[in-house]
């Protein structure tokens, strides 16, 4: 089993804050951009930020042609196409049920790790944990607050049906990306270069028929939200991901995912003078306490 050390901690938590804003830049970043835009100015940025890194760094890039054609798939999977859905949905669903939606990236990866990667099989314990933690993200988020909204007014199938494609990305991604390469062989911000270099590729490619060039009505607000989204979000947080995945696995990497609404709430709190309701921080434990438990942090016992 490998050693959950406290710097894996602290990157996990780290990615967890970053991206628990995403969705919310995104909704400022459509203010001015088309979905396309947002995609494609994300991950330019990602990836321009991460060359930065590598050359302030003489990081020297992956020249192995085998390992990059592996990493263009993760790259399609964890970062290109997810990213453009994401900017589509954000469009029609708001920030607390894009969220839910995303965290349903545990489970979903837990049900492919269990078929495709059977030495990353969990415990029970584990499992429950993931299963526990899902469970204290939806009190967290509340979806019955969501009931009778204006926002949700209208909203097609289609917008719910493209947040769970996003999902099921994440974790095609993330287990492809286990069972294909080892991460320890390549630096952190190579890896992280390479993955973000061709998800832009793959978005700039999808995004041509799909508004790229729409007219937009720029503002300076919407830009700045788009490049903390690409050299935060999809730069720096991605080499801390792939140091997670290398550490702890798909599945429990992925529950980085349960983290990002509780940052929102808290952001909300901070900034917007949002007051916890009861089911926040009930919802904070119970999370925790899954997460916890899927990472062997509490010692269960076992009968004999």
């Amino acid at each position: 089993m490998t050693k959950r050390t406290a710097p894996t901690w602290l990157l996990f938590s780290l990615a967890g804050m970053v991206w628990g804003s995403s969705f919310l830049l995104i909704k400022v970043g459509l203010t001015a951009f088309s979905p396309a835009q947002v995609a494609v100015g994300r991950l330019g940025f990602g990836a321009l930020a991460l060359g930065a890194i590598m050359l302030s760094r003489r990081v020297a890039p992956i020249r192995d042609w085998s390992a990059l054609r592996h990493i263009a798939v993760v790259g399609f999977f964890l970062a290109g196409l997810p990213l453009l859905i994401w900017a589509w949905v954000g469009q029609f669903l708001p920030s607390g049920i894009s969220a839910i939606f995303n965290a349903t990236t545990p489970l979903l990866t837990l049900v492919l790790a269990s078929i495709f990667l059977p030495n990353d099989r969990m415990t029970r314990t584990g499992i429950v944990g993931v299963l526990l933690g899902a469970f204290g993200l939806t009190l967290v988020v509340g979806p019955w607050q969501y009931v009778g909204e204006a926002e949700l007014r209208g909203t097609t199938w289609a917008a719910y049906a493209g947040a769970l494609a996003a999902t099921s990305c994440y974790a095609i991604g993330f287990v492809y990306l286990r069972k294909t390469l080892r991460t320890s062989d390549f630096s952190p911000i190579a890896f992280s270069f390479a993955q973000i270099s061709m998800g832009f590729i793959a978005v700039l490619v999808l995004a041509l028929p799909s508004g790229l060039f729409a007219q937009v009505a720029f503002n300076w607000t919407a830009l700045g939200a788009v490049l903390v989204l690409g050299a935060i979000g999809t730069g720096v947080a991605y080499i801390w991901n792939t140091m997670v995945v290398g550490a702890w696995g798909p599945v429990r990497a992925s529950m980085v995912t349960y983290v990002t609404p509780v940052v929102g709430v808290l952001l909300g709190i901070a900034l917007l003078g949002e007051r916890f309701s009861w089911n926040e921080p009930v919802g904070m434990v119970v999370l925790f306490t899954g997460i916890a438990l899927a990472q062997g942090v509490i010692p269960v016992r076992r009968g004999r």
